[in-house]
């Protein structure tokens, strides 16, 4: 079962990071954060031994922005890649839509989590499970209009959805 999360894509060091850096980072698939920094809170630690594939991150940047499915294990960036971080996720994009479905959720979609945190757990919060949901539900009905035989039970998220999904 996929494990929920979300991140900040802020670097404390940089006094600016502008919507083109956060595109850039997110339209090459990759999330990352410094190796760590003065009271940090294990927050890079997590990152890097807590997240496996398949898991499911939201990412901020001034509001939930986008939510990624986690595809690779975590690496060191070489510099070869034009970003900040010290190590390095890649992600497939789920959905770009997150003040959409802030907008249609029924509640405060902040609740449960820290947002002064670069980077934490988010299983308490029902935003992300309610958007995670709705990408899957939308997912499927497109999969079904190409095959009818596509199920939830076939699904790779069958676990998720028949727990975490409302009808």
């Amino acid at each position: 079962m996929s494990k929920y999360w979300h991140i900040q894509l802020h670097p404390g060091h940089l006094e600016h990071f502008d919507e083109a850096q956060f595109n850039k980072a997110i339209d090459a698939g990759i999330i990352g954060m410094c190796r760590g920094w003065n009271n940090d809170r294990g927050m890079p630690v997590m990152f890097r031994y807590d997240v496996a594939i398949g898991d499911i991150i939201m990412v901020r940047h001034h509001g939930a922005k986008v939510l990624v499915e986690v595809i690779s294990d975590v690496y060191e960036n070489n510099r070869v890649q034009d970003f900040w971080f010290d190590t390095v996720r890649n992600v497939k994009v789920l959905s770009r839509d997150g003040k959409l479905y802030q907008s249609q959720f029924d509640g405060d979609w902040k609740e449960g989590l820290n947002m002064n945190a670069s980077f934490q757990s988010a299983k308490n919060n029902k935003f992300i499970l309610y958007w995670t949901n709705e990408v899957l539900k939308l997912q499927l009905k497109e999969l079904r209009e190409v095959n009818e035989s596509v199920s939830i039970v076939k699904s790779k998220y069958s676990i998720d959805i028949k727990i975490n999904i409302v009808p």
